[in-house]
């Protein structure tokens, strides 16, 4: 078999699902060659990961290099240059496909840049709120090689094209045993920075007193919390110290704060050994899924609750926008009764994520 070379596009801001997605790319396909640009601390992380050559785009030179070539009128000159030596390029990611205000340049230079084998992995589409922006995508997703998505509502869009197809969310499949205690103990409450979300700043004070609230509850217990930190660079870091903040010595002395920056698995063991998960983060709650944890969602996106539906998650999940509602009740309910989702089908299913490329691959 021909040793491919391989151009990832991806979310490179250090984000535990989004890091995970190419640490499973790369171990699936450890036969070929996968380029990435990105800060050279994601050296860090996959440090292991022999055929992910990662390009550093903080270097001097590579930044004096971009400026120069923008003033040729060559944007986007590293990212060209390293496509032409590649044979295809992989999209892969969750919300890669959001209305924002630069969505038309980058519309753009995908349809006109890319003139290669190209794959979307592991995507849902929006949200947006204009028809053109679906339009565009309905047209450019026309010349992809391959593209699956992880969810119904997103496939219900696109059906009508034929190399679209929908499997569960990558994360599904990934291997959580090593990780997982034989004594799991405690709660995991993973934390989001709703400021800077729009629609949701207005609830960020009483969902961070709410989590407060439950931190001091579990403290009275006696049962252990942690705290975690997905993204350091959409501040949830500074949301689990407001939290703490707001908590009593005892409280405090019972949470331990969890922060992902490029230990990927310290992160895995330690949700590994959590008996339940209070997921805020889309990936908190598939991780607490697939390691055996009892999950409660914190819904703060629509691709929170289509996952959930098509999963068919009977436990109990809360709208981020009504959290006031959420007991502590509930929260013990949940943490004594629940039972866990089975996820062994689902793990199966999240294997033809990448049908396309493995097709592309072998050919």
């Amino acid at each position: 078999m021909e040793r491919k070379k391989i151009f990832i596009s991806a979310y490179t801001c250090f984000n535990v699902g989004d890091d995970l997605f190419i640490k499973i790319l790369c171990d699936k396909f450890s036969e070929h060659d996968f380029y990435i640009i990105a800060n050279k601390e994601y050296r860090k992380i996959f440090r292991e990961q022999k055929n992910l050559h990662i390009i550093d785009s903080s270097s001097a030179y590579q930044r004096y290099l971009n400026k120069i070539m923008s003033l040729l009128h060559k944007e986007h000159y590293t990212i060209r240059k390293t496509i032409l030596s590649c044979d295809a390029i992989v999209c892969i990611g969750g919300s890669i496909f959001i209305q924002n205000e630069n969505w038309k340049n980058r519309f753009e230079f995908m349809l006109k840049e890319i003139d290669k084998p190209k794959f979307v992995i592991g995507s849902n589409f929006g949200p947006f709120d204009d028809d053109g922006f679906y339009s565009a995508f309905h047209e450019l997703f026309k010349c992809f090689t391959d593209i699956c998505v992880r969810d119904d509502y997103t496939y219900s869009l696109f059906h009508d094209l034929k190399n679209v197809r929908k499997a569960p969310d990558i994360v599904f499949q990934y291997d959580m045993k090593k990780h997982i205690s034989e004594e799991k103990q405690g709660v995991g409450i993973s934390v989001i920075n709703l400021r800077n979300r729009k629609g949701l700043e207005k609830v960020c004070e009483v969902y961070e007193e709410k989590i407060a609230s439950v931190c001091e509850m579990f403290a009275t217990k006696n049962i252990p919390v942690k705290l975690f930190s997905f993204c350091k660079f959409e501040k949830d870091n500074d949301v689990i110290e407001k939290i703490k903040d707001k908590l009593s010595d005892i409280a405090k002395e019972n949470c331990k704060v969890i922060l992902y920056e490029t230990d990927l698995e310290m992160l895995l063991d330690q949700i590994g050994n959590c008996k339940m998960i209070i997921a805020s983060r889309f990936h908190a709650m598939i991780l607490g899924w697939i390691a055996q944890c009892k999950v409660l969602p914190l819904i703060y996106s629509d691709k929170m609750l289509n996952v959930i539906n098509d999963v068919r998650f009977t436990g109990k999940y809360v709208d981020i926008k009504n959290i006031e509602s959420l007991t502590m009740d509930d929260i013990m309910k949940i943490y004594e009764n629940q039972p866990i989702l089975r996820t062994e089908i689902l793990s199966k299913e999240a294997e033809r994520q990448f049908d396309g490329l493995k097709q592309y691959l072998n050919t």
